[in-house]
């Protein structure tokens, strides 16, 4: 079950005053704390309201207003978005968080935030509305990777490639490299969907294994992109 962990701005935040150090530093044991089975799937800080608008619709007509927000009592400062098995565990996230934030900022600390669970697309269909299904598509991605780390890079994925089978929105994978340019390596991988890719794959444990293998070679990406089929195709 995914959930929104929504946090409100302090009146430091609002003033344009960068986040303590200490906090920031202590954060990332959070993640190490997750339930087990647990991802974080995303995390988001907003600027002061001041640097935003706010839009609504009175009697007709849409009017903006520019930040800040001086009449508003809670304003949304950040987020982060986890996968967990219940609202019991998002809450237990959100506890710890905000009890790190006691723990470096000391017991005068003030703030406090919401818990929201997020909608998902058979959620939100009509009820004799089937939910369309979704197609299968290619991840291609392309190294250029220098001479004398091509059999690390081999290796690397031969790694990988455990954790990323593993994944239920996997289908396959396949490493090539370039005949006439031995330098560029070409990553093709089948997913079950995008969603499965980019919510299913990268929110789960086998993700962050699978990263830890191919992480050194990230910087030598010079593509990344999903294809689709468009029913064109024959084979002897």
């Amino acid at each position: 079950m995914k959930f929104m962990l929504i946090s409100y701005a302090s009146k430091e935040w609002e003033a344009g005053l960068p986040p303590d150090p200490k906090l920031l530093a202590a954060i990332p044991r959070l993640y190490e704390r997750m339930p087990k089975g647990g991802a974080l799937h995303s995390t988001g800080g907003l600027a002061p309201s001041s640097a935003g608008a706010k839009v609504r619709v009175s009697g007709g007509y849409v009017v903006v207003t520019d930040g800040p927000f001086a009449e508003t009592k809670e304003i949304v400062g950040g987020f982060a978005i986890v996968d967990v098995g219940s609202k019991e565990e998002a809450i237990a996230i959100a506890k710890e968080f905000w009890q790190l934030h006691v723990d470096v900022l000391g017991h005068s600390f003030e703030g406090g935030g919401e818990i929201r669970p997020m909608f998902h697309q058979e959620q939100c269909a009509p009820p004799d509305q089937p939910v369309g299904e979704q197609e299968a598509i290619v991840e291609y991605i392309r190294y250029r990777i220098p001479s004398d780390r091509c059999a690390e890079f081999e290796q690397a994925y031969r790694l990988a490639g455990t954790p990323l089978l593993a994944s239920p929105h996997c289908l396959a994978f396949e490493v090539t490299r370039c005949s006439e340019d031995p330098n560029c390596y070409v990553v093709r991988i089948e997913w079950d969907s995008t969603e499965g890719h980019l919510q299913g794959f990268r929110g789960s444990p086998e993700f962050r294994t699978f990263f830890r293998h191919i992480q050194p070679f990230v910087s030598h990406i010079e593509e990344m992109h999903h294809y689709q089929s468009v029913g064109v195709q024959n084979r002897k």
